[in-house]
């Protein structure tokens, strides 16, 4: 059996992870990082082909604080992402009005971009599913489902809420906190018409409807020409939808999308994906978790809020709070 030694050993590489891991990685800590996917980004996603994309997770991003303002510079001025000046709308029963205004960003050429920025000469791990958590000798001990096992000094989880929690379930004081948070999910839906749809708006947030937001795809600075769309439905809906096939959910979706513009859409060949932990209703209502004792850390944007900019903040702020021990 492999055995890989660490100082920290960090659980996903979304942005709340990479960002804590730079943080650490940049103060000359040995941090591995391990997703079990086989790329950066976690919920902030875009499916590629030849000629389109798709962002079927975060469709954009806003900036309200400033440390966060002075990253996203840091990023601009790298390419990794830009403002979005798409037109975005509400729609109400077919009736349309101008969302508020905002400055909206998206990462380029895909929403991951930040992410991979971040990953930038860090050792991240991917396709590294973790089946367990052992605390023994004032060491971690992780075992992978490559069996693989790592032994690190300190672990910090930035994972949903509900994957964290099971992972910690036998450590209460960072368990307990964990419980009260509560995430949704939500089906997504990418359609790529046959035809142009002539729509006037690049986004929707879509009210009393089981869709709450349409996306054209190809708006955005750095995506592929294809036309494409993304629905989002709302939480209420996919969660009693949970089990439901891909197809049926498609249809579903296409019809909400053409009763919320009011008139009918030509064929589009879709795909579906179905987030599990999409959104936090609860969050923590704090920064992050840490036990100084277990040297364990837990961070992620449903500590602060759901926005991308909490899952940043959060992040940084364990790397500091670490740093500072």
């Amino acid at each position: 059996m492999t055995v890989v030694k660490c100082d920290v050993a960090i659980i996903g590489a979304g942005i709340a992870g990479l960002t804590c891991a730079s943080q650490l990685a940049q103060a000359g800590i040995h941090v591995e990082v391990f997703e079990k996917s086989r790329g950066t980004g976690g919920r902030m996603a875009t499916k590629r082909s030849e000629e389109a994309s798709f962002d079927y997770g975060a469709q954009y991003f806003t900036v309200r604080h400033p440390t966060f303002a002075k990253q996203v510079a840091q990023w601009e001025l790298g390419g990794h992402c830009a403002a979005w000046g798409g037109s975005v709308v509400d729609l109400h029963h077919g009736r349309r009005q101008l969302a508020s205004k905002q400055l909206r960003f998206v990462g380029q050429p895909g929403m991951n971009a930040m992410c991979r920025s971040l990953a930038e000469g860090m050792s991240v791990n991917f396709r590294a599913r973790l089946l367990s958590l052992e605390r023994a000798d004032q060491r971690w001990w992780l075992t992978f489902e490559d069996h693989t096992q790592l032994m690190a000094n300190m672990v910090i989880l930035a994972l949903p809420a509900p994957q964290a929690l099971k992972l910690v379930a036998k450590f209460p004081s960072v368990a307990a906190p964990i419980s009260s948070v509560r995430m949704a999910p939500c089906w997504a839906v990418l359609l790529a018409p046959t035809r142009t749809l002539s729509l006037e708006f690049d986004g929707a947030h879509v009210h009393n409807l089981p869709l709450s937001w349409i996306g054209r795809n190809n708006s955005k600075p750095g995506r592929l020409p294809a036309e494409t769309w993304t629905l989002h439905a709302t939480q209420d809906w996919s969660q009693r939808h949970v089990h439901d096939n891909e197809e049926d959910v498609i249809n579903q979706m296409v019809v909400a999308f053409e009763e919320a513009i009011g008139h009918s859409l030509p064929h589009m060949p879709g795909k579906a994906h179905y987030w599990r932990y999409a959104q936090t209703l609860s969050p923590l209502g704090q920064d992050f978790l840490f036990d100084p004792a277990l040297q364990l850390g837990i961070c992620g944007d449903w500590c602060r809020g759901k926005r991308v900019e909490d899952a940043f903040l959060s992040g940084r702020a364990l790397a500091r709070a670490i740093l500072e021990r």
